[in-house]
């Protein structure tokens, strides 16, 4: 038994990460929703926002994993020596090859700093296409630029130089303004080598977004039929006061809902050989983007890859893999799982 000066600062540490959850949370609440809580959401963990962004009309809230849950105990399942490294998108790009050979990337263009290209060993030089700066160590799409061929790099800031990629033509189809990708999520249960498929969403841009797909930044979500990789309908996020699907793009019209993803066994291959390189990891997501030549690996997430883009079509709590993934590393407990696997059979 440890003496009592530890079980004292093991308390405080637990009481100080639970006061910064809590505090975090209400932020967040506060930016997205206002004074306006939805009290009946609140008091089971979620952001109100979440009532016209989740199906809560076909499932009860047992069968989702809550923001509390996700926030807290999820967000810690990596090392906190990996969550430091591969957020940083350099040292990421440095060891994706090393750990996953033969992954297709982004073709690295080097560095810029402060409006200065910075060259890089192993790295391209510009050959007059499309350019793609993204912040080093930037998350959710913030601040990624689209630079035109010879239009100047950001003034202020380091960027890392990545050459545009071309979407697939189903995906120039939808929206042509933005590199739409799919996001995999997959984990090891705790004590267990296997790795485990844990759901997937295809993202796409708007004009609103462009040039990214982030859903923050008012993309739109669809969701994947893990086995035949067919989209369902797509999710809209800013402008909109309800839970709303459309079949539809908003700005195009194109069809989403029904679309195959091309290639969509060799992208599932690709998240699940990239999870079997990082043995250390317990949870990852992945985001793919289909070209004409194949699936190209843009970004692995490690800090939190948020199971929000899933539950915006089906509660992630559904999934037997998913429950027995989450009850191994105790991030619901016995009576969460048992009230999960109940709101799965109704």
């Amino acid at each position: 038994m440890r003496d009592p000066a530890a079980r004292l600062s093991a308390f405080r540490t637990g009481l100080e990460g639970r006061f910064n959850l809590a505090k975090g949370l209400l932020r967040t609440e506060l930016r997205t929703n206002g004074l306006r809580f939805d009290r009946e959401l609140v008091s089971r963990g979620f952001l109100s926002n979440r009532r016209r962004l989740y199906p809560f009309d076909r499932y009860g809230p047992d069968a989702f994993l809550s923001d509390v849950e996700i926030e807290g105990p999820l967000r810690m399942l990596n090392p906190r020596s990996w969550r430091q490294l591969l957020t940083d998108k350099l040292a990421a790009h440095a060891i994706l090859p090393v750990q996953a050979p033969n992954t297709p990337l982004p073709t690295l263009l080097g560095l810029s700093v402060d409006g200065a290209h910075v060259r890089l060993p192993g790295a391209q030089e510009p050959q007059g296409e499309a350019i793609i700066a993204k912040p080093l160590r930037g998350s959710g799409g913030r601040g990624v630029l689209r630079l035109a061929p010879g239009e100047a790099l950001p003034r202020s800031g380091t960027y890392l130089l990545e050459a545009a990629l071309e979407p697939h033509p189903y995906g120039q189809a939808i929206f042509p303004g933005a590199l739409g990708t799919v996001r995999i999520l997959t984990g090891r249960a705790a004590g267990e080598a296997d790795v485990l498929f844990l759901g997937a969403a295809h993202r796409f841009g708007t004009r609103i977004s462009a040039p990214t797909d982030n859903f923050k930044s008012g993309g739109v979500v669809a969701g994947i039929d893990p086995e035949t990789g067919r989209l369902g309908g797509a999710v809209l996020g800013l402008g909109v006061r309800q839970r709303t699907v459309s079949a539809t793009h908003p700005d195009t019209g194109a069809r989403i809902e029904g679309v195959a993803v091309p290639d969509w066994q060799a992208v599932r291959r690709m998240a699940l050989r990239c999870m079997r390189a990082f043995p250390d990891l317990s949870y990852a997501g992945w985001d793919i983007a289909v070209t004409q030549d194949g699936p190209v690996l843009i970004e692995v997430n490690v800090v939190l890859p948020n199971p929000n883009l899933i539950q915006m079509h089906t509660p992630w709590l559904l999934d037997p893999e998913v429950r027995r993934f989450l009850r191994s590393h105790g991030v619901i407990g016995a009576g969460r799982a048992r009230r999960a696997e109940a709101a799965a059979r109704l």
